[in-house]
């Protein structure tokens, strides 16, 4: 092998390692995000305002 296949293929090898490190942590943080319950918060409804002038 070439200093150039052994540059290849670590850069492969360094690729797939981020991409399993960027897989594992969004798996972990999209756990941890539905797991949080949305907070229920009262809404007022309110009457539509007219303020065209007659």
């Amino acid at each position: 092998m070439t200093d150039v296949d052994l540059f290849a293929l670590g850069c492969a090898v360094s690729f797939i390692a981020l991409g399993g490190v960027y897989v594992y942590l969004r798996e972990r943080f999209r756990e941890h995000v539905n797991d949080v319950q949305p907070e229920l918060v009262p809404v007022r409804s309110r009457a539509p305002r007219n303020d065209r002038a007659a």
